[in-house]
């Protein structure tokens, strides 16, 4: 992720993240067009130099939907050691991940190069995307199949499925499951399929 400069900033080790829901209950996603590749809600990255929590989560918001946050909610902090585009920070490889749940307002703009087709998901529809995402991390989707047709993006299933605050919890996945979701988001291979 070259800045206007060109250069690769280093880690701050610290990322803001939003699930925009709508009135339906539904949350906004979109097909990520960078690495790490899948499906992921729209809203997220790096704290940087945004200030407080709230305004780095309503200028990434704004950044990538054109959406402005009306409403948030913490329900997730978690050091996950996953690894970005940037290089490795003070704390290594890794990120103190603050997600929101959010009400928006505005016309919804997605800046195609963080995203592609828009989707509002219900949190059901994230179920089924995280086992894409773990049938993919245990070798039975190619390569070429994720690429057409990926699953929740590794780090958010790993994420939505743990206990968040409150006991706030999206997803549910097995122990071992959680641990593949977690290699894959720290940039390991899928194990190859039987």
């Amino acid at each position: 992720m070259p800045h206007s400069d060109g250069q690769v900033p280093v880690c701050d080790n610290e990322v803001v993240a939003a699930l925009i829901e709508n009135d339906l209950g539904q949350i906004l996603t979109f097909k990520r067009t960078k690495h790490p590749s899948g499906r992921a809600p729209a809203g997220v990255g790096h704290r940087d130099q945004h200030g407080p929590w709230r305004d780095a989560l309503g200028q990434e918001v704004y950044e990538e939907t054109g959406l402005t946050v009306v409403t948030a909610q913490v329900v997730y902090v978690e050091w996950i050691p996953n690894r970005c585009r940037r290089h490795l920070g003070p704390l290594g490889a890794g990120h103190t991940w603050t997600v929101f749940r959010c009400r928006c307002a505005g016309t919804e703009n997605i800046d195609p190069s963080e995203g592609v087709d828009p989707q509002w998901l219900y949190p059901a529809e994230f179920a089924r995307l995280a086992r894409s995402t773990v049938d993919y991390g245990q070798g039975r989707i190619s390569e070429q199949g994720w690429r057409e047709d990926p699953g929740l993006e590794p780090v958010w299933a790993f994420l939505l499925s743990g206990p968040g605050v409150d006991g706030w919890r999206m997803l549910h996945l097995a122990d071992e499951e959680r641990q593949l979701m977690l290699h894959l988001a720290k940039g390991g291979q899928p194990t190859i399929a039987v």
